[in-house]
């Protein structure tokens, strides 16, 4: 009898194994708390006068006052849109309706967008790292949730259909992992279920988007080929949501928004290409004296062996993955714009999201060589995005309105119908603003 409540007593082992997860998980959220609180810190000293507003965002903005006002996807003129999917735009009508067509509303409407997006993005890392004990350490969480409260809004500071697509490819990237982490039939077809609503609502925010939807399942196809039910399921993350997104243009009349063709690009795939490395470079660290070029190109670089590397140590599970959805989104994102008329290069709004997949990776492999190796990563990486902060925030402060377009919409701006044409005028509501022609 004595032997049977000694058998069921939990060992010390046990205990350590529960006090160590009881541990992980306080951290987790703590360090959850914190992403959100740098991320919600750093987009309100970029925005307590207002948001930034390219054509895009003019577009977007529009829509979403006629949807509130019960006018449907359309500008303020009436006229149809017909060249940006609608997701983003029905998102912010909701803020409308609830707090009228001005700049609170759509300052808030982001800033709600860019905390969730920071917090899906440490979540989603996390989850990849988290198995692989010969890299991941808890210590480097805390630089990992810095660096990205501070860089997300950083690097997406317009109100633009970006904020809501990359908060979706996060989430449709944790339920990939996911899947590809499950052993049972039921758990994988949830995940891929949730990946696919995921990847559809990345697509009805952005239409580049449809590389990330096609890059990240082809990355889950490297790591599990062994049956059909994983090439059923990988088509499917492919398949359903591209068809949703066509059907949804083909409603909207926007199958003919962006023709495609092999003459039809601004630019060439080497061009193109040249665009993503300076650019994921210039956002890792200063463009000066080269070094976006070579950080841009020793970012793929690593990518490239990451993926055909045999070493447990350089090719793990977590590695290949990020690797392999870096390189497959950004070959296609290439093609996509090369094959297509988009008169935009490639810009940080395009693969912005890659380097919060990238700098995890060197600050987890620092940690594990030392405390002393970690400080100088964190530290390379946190440089360049204060360096940022310091720079943006006086731009904000000392810009001011366009009659024409708008750099910046004011947080007491208003947004109306009735006013398509003319300066801004000063109203009882706010200052009145007419969108751009």
């Amino acid at each position: 009898m004595g032997f049977k409540l000694l058998n069921q007593m939990p060992s010390s082992r046990d205990n350590i194994r529960t006090a160590v997860e009881r541990i992980d998980r306080s951290g987790y959220v703590f360090l959850a708390l914190l992403v959100v609180a740098v991320s919600c810190a750093t987009f309100a000293a970029l925005h307590w006068r207002g948001i930034p507003l390219s054509p895009d965002s003019w577009a977007y903005w529009q829509a979403a006052v006629s949807i509130a006002n019960g006018s449907g996807y359309r500008f303020l003129s009436g006229d149809p849109v017909t060249a940006w999917p609608p997701l983003y735009s029905a998102y912010l009508s909701l803020w409308v309706r609830a707090l009228g067509a001005n700049g609170v509303a759509l300052v808030l409407a982001n800033a709600a967008l860019i905390s969730l997006q920071s917090l899906a993005w440490f979540h989603t890392v996390r989850s990849i790292w988290i198995g692989n004990r010969s890299v991941y350490r808890p210590t480097a969480l805390f630089a990992v949730a810095l660096y990205i409260g501070l860089y997300v809004p950083l690097t997406l500071q317009a109100a633009h259909a970006a904020n809501l697509g990359f908060l979706c490819t996060a989430v449709m990237m944790l339920y990939v992992w996911r899947a590809n982490q499950t052993s049972t039939d039921f758990r994988w077809w949830i995940c891929i279920a949730a990946a696919t609503f995921s990847g559809a609502l990345s697509l009805l925010s952005h239409n580049a988007n449809l590389a990330f939807v096609v890059g990240c399942p082809m990355a889950l196809l490297l790591l599990r080929h062994s049956s059909w039910r994983d090439l059923l399921g990988v088509a499917s993350l492919v398949v359903l949501p591209t068809l949703i997104w066509l059907i949804v243009r083909w409603q909207l009349g926007q199958l003919g928004s962006h023709p495609v063709g092999l003459s039809v690009a601004s630019y060439g795939w080497w061009q193109y290409l040249s665009q993503a490395v300076i650019v994921v470079g210039n956002l890792i660290v200063p463009s000066i004296f080269g070094a976006a070029i070579f950080m841009g190109i020793l970012a793929f670089a690593w990518c490239g062996l990451a993926v055909v590397s045999q070493s447990k140590s350089c090719g793990t599970d977590s590695e290949k993955f990020v690797a392999a959805t870096v390189l497959f989104t950004c070959v296609a994102l290439v093609s996509l714009f090369s094959l297509s008329s988009v008169t935009d290069p490639i810009g940080s709004r395009f693969v912005g999201w890659i380097p919060v997949l990238i700098v995890p990776v060197a600050l987890f492999r620092a940690a594990r060589r030392s405390a002393v190796a970690l400080l100088v990563v964190a530290a390379i990486a946190m440089a360049p995005n204060f360096h940022r902060f310091a720079t943006f925030a006086k731009i904000h402060a000392e810009q001011g309105l366009d009659a024409k377009s708008g750099p910046l919409f004011p947080l007491g701006a208003v947004i109306s119908p009735n006013y398509l044409s003319g300066p801004p005028v000063k109203t009882e509501q706010g200052l009145l603003i007419a969108p751009p022609k």
